[in-house]
């Protein structure tokens, strides 16, 4: 059926298998349409702005997504997750006669926030929309980390540096959306990468440099297939000539530009339509995704299955219209909620389940 957006008054489908998913989590059918829901929910997301700003509890100097203008409290983080404040303390009794979005909007400005949004790490202080990291800095939207910096989306890595969405990878330096790649450079949209440098859209290569476009292939410069020496050669020239390095990128730019490229960037997916997806099936209008099965408008998540109107998530299932989770189960409506099962409308909420209308 078509449904008018309210927000934009435009014209959206809700098809008969989202009917089945919104009875199957028993929740009504929306009334924003997926451009207007994904305008909504990343206002809620402040990945890169960092400021400087008291702690509200201890009068520590912290860096935080909250400016110090801001109307709510705003704790560091070791504070935040300390006993020295009582989160239940700002609990109010549900008043009927009032609507339940104005209550929730008074909570979330009277409770404390954590300075950034991070859980679970070691040694990664300035790290936000981060879990599970080890000595990390600078990194944002990170899991499962170690010896990162400076990079977002960076999941499952090692020791990299100035990277952009990249999974699985170790030691790679200034590199885009690679996975299962190590000790590479330069290089994007690549899979199975080892001592590669400025390559794009290659698969299973080993030493390799400046090629486009190609496919299980060792040796080769500029697509031509060199031997061994010749290829070592060639490499430790321009190692230690930076004389001749714009020659090369103008030649590296030529060839950019005349290897054909895919209409979008599907790998080993199957019924999925968007951009950036990698190993999965049944997703429709989905992006930046990686393991994800029988999701719809999608933007950004890995080991995602079932889910809906979801922007930032991993390991989950079952979500809908959520901003950042974390290994969720049934989360739905709400924001920056990880390890919890069976929760709405809720903000900033760890480790817990079945909760409505909760922060902090």
């Amino acid at each position: 059926m078509n449904k008018q957006c309210q927000n934009r008054k435009t014209t959206f489908e809700i098809t008969e298998e989202d009917l089945r998913f919104y009875e199957r989590i028993q929740v009504s059918a929306p009334t924003w349409c997926p451009e207007c829901g994904f305008r909504r929910r990343i206002l809620f997301r402040n990945e890169l702005n960092l400021y400087k700003r008291p702690c509200d509890l201890c009068g520590k100097d912290i860096i935080s997504t909250y400016t110090i203008e801001s109307t709510f409290p705003v704790y560091c983080n070791n504070c935040w997750f300390s006993d020295n404040w009582d989160p239940l303390v700002y609990g109010v009794k549900p008043d009927f006669s009032v609507p339940f979005l104005q209550q929730f909007y008074h909570l979330l400005q009277r409770a404390p926030r954590p300075a950034l949004s991070q859980m679970k790490n070691l040694n990664s202080e300035y790290t936000n929309f981060s879990a599970e990291n080890k000595n990390c800095y600078l990194l944002a939207s990170a899991l499962q980390c170690e010896n990162c910096a400076y990079g977002a989306r960076i999941f499952y890595s090692r020791d990299c540096f100035d990277c952009l969405d990249i999974s699985h990878c170790e030691q790679c330096y200034q590199c885009l959306r690679c996975d299962r790649s190590s000790r590479c450079s330069y290089c994007g949209h690549g899979e199975g990468l080892v001592d590669c440098h400025y390559c794009f859209d290659c698969r299973g290569l080993t030493n390799c440099f400046g090629c486009v476009g190609l496919r299980n292939q060792s040796y080769c410069w500029f697509n031509v297939p060199l031997g061994k020496e010749e290829y070592l050669k060639r490499l430790t020239e321009i190692q230690h000539n930076s004389s001749s390095f714009e020659s090369f990128f103008v030649e590296y730019c030529k060839l950019l530009l005349s290897v054909p490229r895919r209409y979008a960037y599907i790998l080993k997916s199957s019924r999925s339509t968007g951009d950036n997806i990698v190993n999965c099936k049944g997703c429709q209008n989905c992006f930046f995704i990686r393991e994800v099965v029988d999701s719809k408008n999608i933007f950004i998540a890995s080991n995602l299955k079932d889910s809906m109107e979801v922007s930032y998530d991993d390991d989950s299932e079952l979500s809908y219209e959520i901003m950042s989770g974390e290994r969720d189960h049934r989360f739905m409506l709400g924001t920056n909620c990880w390890y919890s099962s069976d929760i709405q409308y809720s903000n900033l909420c760890f480790d817990s389940s079945f909760l409505f209308g909760c922060t902090t």
